[in-house]
């Protein structure tokens, strides 16, 4: 043999050492596959505080303690009963229930006038937010590390060609020592049958060349409709050069090939086979996961809310120091009684001499 095509890496420890490969064209990462959301499944009562993010969240229990402590300290009674009262007020606001309490002081009218429109903004946010997340509930965590792997239940399982990578890795990672205890050498066979295991049975993760992986799993691909049908763990365990030739070490075709090659890589012919078959360009690290709404997004109704607090502190302090008068006296208008007899007589003289035509005749 004095050529061979294909894919051939420098890290292949099964190359036999009277071959010679040709120039480095690309290099493969080699990282860990593993099943969509194979993570730990989200609780119930995610699906009702995902809707806001954590800052959001702080903000609108600092805004309630905020309005239900100016309640009391407006409150005569300081007992535990008008804080539990003044508690289920801000309570029944929030829940849209209607209030029969009457406030005098213009104050406190604007101060609630503001908390009213607070209400009904982050209501409505709140119950928009969660029946998207009813309709579509949040999915389990997807894994990003290979900690998350070594925690779950998944069988670690690769071809013989990556074994020897994981022993020499072992002897400088803790790690991949540990990877190296559960792992689960494949028999030779068709790759394709494992990537399907992968993401149909969702049992397996595999760790292998990520290109070599994406390429034998586009057929699953094709058929749920998506990209990349399995999670690839972001980074590389190792990166290796590869080429696409290989000659035997002595060969006088060792020159010319490298030559060739050099002017496919120049003209980038090679880099648009090598995207063509999947690179690792084509493998971003996809989530699914909802949107919750953020301060960024929901700051000026706090800015306003707190914008009306401050106008009616100013209104409270202005009406401390200018109080109204209790004894104000109101002009009062008297209106002349009307004599019901003469308005009578009046309209019958009005009425006087009139003939009425009534069904094609006169009444009179």
């Amino acid at each position: 043999m004095d050529l061979a095509l294909g894919w051939f890496s420098y890290a292949d420890p099964y190359l036999h050492p009277g071959l010679r490969l040709g120039r480095t064209t690309s290099i493969d990462c080699f990282g860990w596959g593993v099943p969509w959301r194979a993570g730990k499944s989200p609780s119930t009562w995610a699906n009702y505080v995902s809707e806001f993010s954590l800052g959001t969240w702080t903000c609108v229990i600092f805004v309630n303690i905020m309005f239900v402590a100016t309640l009391y300290c407006f409150e005569s009674d300081r007992s535990r009963e008008a804080l539990g009262i003044c508690i289920m007020y801000a309570y029944a606001m929030l829940m849209e229930q209607e209030s029969k309490i009457k406030n005098q002081a213009f104050h406190l009218r604007i101060f609630l006038t503001n908390w009213l429109w607070y209400c009904l903004i982050i209501t409505t946010a709140y119950r928009a937010s969660l029946g998207s997340f009813m309709t579509v509930p949040a999915h389990a965590k997807d894994f990003n590390s290979m900690t998350d792997i070594l925690k779950s239940d998944l069988k670690i399982v690769g071809g013989p060609d990556v074994v020897k990578i994981l022993e020499q890795t072992s002897k400088t990672s803790e790690i991949s020592r540990k990877f190296l205890a559960r792992f689960q050498t494949l028999p030779p066979q068709d790759f394709e049958s494992v990537m399907n295991q992968t993401v149909l049975v969702r049992d397996i993760a595999v760790f292998g060349v990520k290109r070599f992986l994406y390429y034998h799993s586009r057929p699953q691909a094709k058929k749920i409709k998506v990209k990349i049908p399995f999670r690839l763990i972001p980074g590389c365990l190792l990166r290796a050069h590869t080429t696409q030739l290989l000659v035997q070490k002595n060969s006088h075709l060792y020159n010319i090939i490298n030559n060739v090659l050099y002017r496919l890589f120049e003209t980038g012919i090679i880099d648009h086979h090598i995207l063509h078959l999947g690179s690792n360009r084509l493998l971003p690290a996809e989530k699914i996961k909802g949107r919750p709404l953020k301060m960024k997004v929901i700051w000026c109704t706090f800015f306003m809310l707190m914008f009306g607090y401050i106008v009616s502190l100013i209104v409270f302090l202005f009406e401390r120091k200018f109080p109204p008068s209790k004894n104000r006296k109101h002009k009062v208008t008297l209106v002349k009684p009307v004599d019901l007899t003469k308005l009578q007589s009046k309209r019958q003289e009005r009425n006087f001499g009139q003939r009425h035509f009534y069904k094609g005749q006169y009444l009179w």
